[in-house]
């Protein structure tokens, strides 16, 4: 899901064209239906190739938006308007041969947008085009990869984020109750795909080490339970109560069938899932990192060319540019502990003016009119994680609305995740963060196949670039020594982290190499690092998408700031990287150079 701090790959699966669909930013790997467009849209030499590419891009978002239920649902609210009738699956499929179909299916689309003429297009058509190339010929980079993906993952894996999404499922007429319950008295027959997914795994001598079995198994667990006051439970009722077209009397009915539903489904497909796992349990050797796999420093490149994007040459090259910047943020560190010796200690009694998540959010949405594009008009729901699932669910997380419907925005709080602070939080995740982000970009005339193009570190880079930001917003409770002081902090945390993903899974640092790196800057028990480790392993290149996606934004604002000197616009900059929307960076980088040449010339 856009979805907080920790989280990681929104890929279950694999990574393609077929399947970068924004589920809340979560992607889910399900049966694509794109062989159609690969035939007759080169066009001859006398068509128009912009009426050509136009047709193109929406019948694939068309194919991309009804592919699923799930899909279909997060993405529009009224299909009828690009004549969806109904979706072609209800999950999809989950299966190592559909992986390898989709890459077919690449293939052929790749070769029908080589067929439209680039020379001939501008604008959002041509940075359109150029992405969805981008995409596709990155993805040639996967094969024989498959196996190499985790559909399963403590704490962001499909059995954790599925029945969020479930949850959030929008009710917008009763026959999407209807279609909701059909869903759900399927998931059992989708975990079971799943299930057999990990079991080609464990024969290909991949399956997940055992410690992480264990916290697969026991992120599982709360879903086992009496399905009646549950997640599934309340969160059907609350939806139902949101339909006034209902009689009392359908409500009570629709109540019974979904926990009929819940009981015959929806509990025994995590029994089914958790009993098959646990007979798996063991076959996994790998206990580190998947540089220890015998494709795994292949895997993890493939990993950051297809999430990250990076307008880095190298991995190599990636690490280098994080180690410089982690030196830049300890230099600022000392400069400021130099000029306030009491620094140190005053940043722990500090804290932002309010702990209140509807008056920050209050607070944020007026502050960002300061540097900030304006907004259309939008709305939100702040929600809490239930109690029972705060243990496996991350501390907080947006989920987008249909792309027609702007307005819904959900924002989850995970209130048992420990300490954070309320502003950060909900700065990365409200304004000028996912929601802002989001609401933004759906308010712009761009192609509609761009809405359903999810690159990770674009979005999450953005989110924790204002979020280290928000530290010196005006009156937030800090000065600007201790917000300067707090937000460096933070981003040595998160380069930290970043590099971390690297060492381990690129470099093949074991817990004792990473404890003793981690011990050079925060004193850190053996339980601590073990929770790190096993963060880094169970998602590579998780943290690395949060991190290379900021590093990226703020080495653009920096050459800006140093090139255009006090003709810099914060605003202006901020609007161009918003208006560019999700993308690569590495066309991000080549349309910000000429941004920057005529900010040159204008200023």
């Amino acid at each position: 899901m856009q979805r907080e701090r920790q989280k990681g790959n929104r890929d279950f699966g694999n990574r393609h064209i077929a399947l970068f669909l924004s589920l809340v930013l979560l992607i889910l790997c399900l049966v694509p239906g794109c062989d159609t467009l690969a035939v007759g849209i080169g066009g001859d030499a006398g068509s128009d190739t912009a009426a050509v590419f136009d047709s193109f891009t929406r019948d694939l978002f068309i194919d991309l938006a009804s592919q699923d239920e799930l899909t279909l649902n997060y993405t529009l609210a009224d299909p009828s308007a690009y004549g969806i009738t109904e979706a072609k699956s209800v999950f999809g499929s989950y299966s190592l041969e559909n992986q390898k179909a989709e890459e077919e299916l690449d293939e052929q689309l790749l070769e029908a947008l080589k067929g439209i003429r680039e020379k001939d297009l501008t604008g959002e058509r041509l940075l359109t085009y150029k992405i969805l190339k981008e995409v596709l010929e990155k993805e040639q980079a996967g094969k024989g990869l498959e196996l190499y993906a985790e559909p399963l993952s403590p704490t962001i894996g499909m059995q954790t984020e599925l029945p969020v999404l479930l949850a959030e499922y929008h009710f917008y007429r009763k026959e999407s109750v209807d279609t909701y319950l059909k869903l759900l008295g399927q998931i059992d027959e989708y975990y079971r795909q799943i299930l057999e997914f990990e079991q080609e795994k464990a024969k290909a001598g991949l399956f997940m080490g055992t410690r992480m079995a264990d916290q697969v198994l026991a992120s599982c667990e709360p879903y086992m339970e009496a399905p009646e006051g549950g997640l599934m439970d309340q969160s059907f009722r609350e939806r139902l109560e949101e339909m006034p077209e209902l009689t009392p009397e359908e409500k009570e009915d629709y109540i019974k069938k979904n926990l009929e539903v819940l009981e015959t489904h929806f509990v025994p497909a995590y029994e089914e899932l958790y009993a098959g796992l646990k007979q798996l349990r063991g076959s996994g050797t790998n206990e580190l990192g998947i540089y220890y796999l015998p494709e795994g420093r292949r895997y993890y490149e493939y990993l950051v060319d297809c999430s990250i994007y990076t307008s880095f040459s190298s991995v190599n090259d990636l690490r280098k540019a994080i180690e410089e910047q982690l030196e830049k943020d300890w230099d600022a560190i000392v400069e400021v502990l130099d000029n306030n010796p009491d620094g140190l200690e005053e940043m722990w009694e500090e804290s932002f003016f309010s702990d209140d998540p509807e008056t920050v959010l209050t607070y944020l949405k007026k502050e960002v009119e300061k540097a900030y594009p304006a907004l259309p008009e939008n709305g939100y729901q702040i929600k809490y994680v239930p109690e029972s699932l705060e243990a496996s669910m991350s501390p907080a997380f947006y989920l987008t609305p249909p792309m027609d419907m702007p307005q819904n925005n959900v924002i989850y709080i995970n209130r048992g995740s420990g300490s954070y602070d309320v502003l950060t939080v909900l700065a990365h995740e409200g304004y000028p963060g996912h929601l802002y982000q989001n609401v933004y970009y759906l308010g712009r005339e761009v192609p509609e196949v761009r809405h359903a193009l999810n690159f990770t570190a674009y979005s999450e880079g953005w989110a924790t670039y204002v979020e280290n930001r928000s530290y010196l917003f005006e009156d937030n409770g800090l000065g600007n020594v201790m917000g300067e002081l707090m937000r460096r902090d933070s981003s040595v945390t998160k380069a930290v982290y970043a590099l971390l993903d690297i060492r381990v899974n690129y470099e093949g640092w074991n817990r004792e190499e990473t404890a003793s790196f981690l011990q050079q800057i925060y004193n850190l028990d053996e339980d601590t690092v073990n929770e790190i480790y096993d963060a880094l392993i169970a998602n590579p290149g998780n943290y690395l998408q949060y991190y290379a996606g900021c590093l990226e934004i703020e080495r653009m604002r920096a050459e800006a700031e140093e090139k255009l000197g006090a003709a810099f616009d914060e605003k202006e900059f901020h609007t161009f990287i918003l208006d560019m929307g999700p993308a690569p960076f590495t066309i991000i980088r080549d349309y910000f150079d000429e941004w920057l040449k005529t900010a040159q010339k204008s200023g």
